[in-house]
């Protein structure tokens, strides 16, 4: 862990293309839409049936459903010790597990705000893992101001960080199934 005097990284511009930022920005804002979507009627038991969740008695985690829409994660380790660093909550997949930004009290919103941009407090506050070669945090702590952080259009979350990384392509392989009764052929043909 850093010594208190070690400012904190600034996290916020991520260091990959335009258009690999546009997709880790509409997969952060695709969870704050499902976490919506579960607190309806049929919401949470069609989320728990697609990713195969057995607590269904809140939104999805983030590891959950990342680990279900990118293969290979959470194969390789983390990385050395959190460190503090402010990131953008439009990197960040969160939960609003017990509410939505719009269930904090508008007493409570600015001092809320300031709390979580500037206050880094423990690793319990809020510790964040950063999968560096896909651009994208992964909230462990701190999962519900991710949505609210993003509901007030603010740029940054003071959080912990630990780095974790994902397989290099040249440890993976893919190998495809061919279906033999009707259905489709791996390269999306169909048979």
């Amino acid at each position: 862990m850093p010594e208190p005097d070690h400012p904190p990284l600034n996290l916020i511009k991520q260091p990959v293309s335009i258009g690999h930022e546009d997709v880790v920005k509409e997969l952060a804002t695709f969870k704050v839409e499902l976490d919506r979507y579960a607190r309806k009627t049929i919401g949470q038991p069609l989320l728990n049936d697609i990713v195969d969740n057995d607590r269904g008695t809140c939104a999805l985690h983030p590891d959950s459903l990342i680990a279900v829409l990118i293969p290979f994660l959470n194969w390789e380790d983390q990385n050395g010790q959190a460190y503090r660093a402010f990131v953008d909550p439009k990197h960040v997949i969160g939960a609003s597990i017990k509410g939505h930004p719009e269930n904090v009290p508008p007493e409570e919103v600015v001092n809320r705000i300031e709390r979580y941009a500037t206050y880094f407090g423990s690793r319990d506050n809020a510790l964040y893992v950063w999968y560096k070669p896909l651009g994208i945090f992964i909230a462990h702590e701190g999962k519900h101001r991710v949505a609210f952080m993003r509901s007030h259009d603010q740029p940054a979350i003071a959080a912990w960080v630990q780095e974790a990384d994902y397989p290099a392509p040249s440890r993976i392989t893919i190998i495809g199934v061919i279906v033999k009764s009707g259905g489709w052929r791996s390269g999306g043909s169909p048979v």
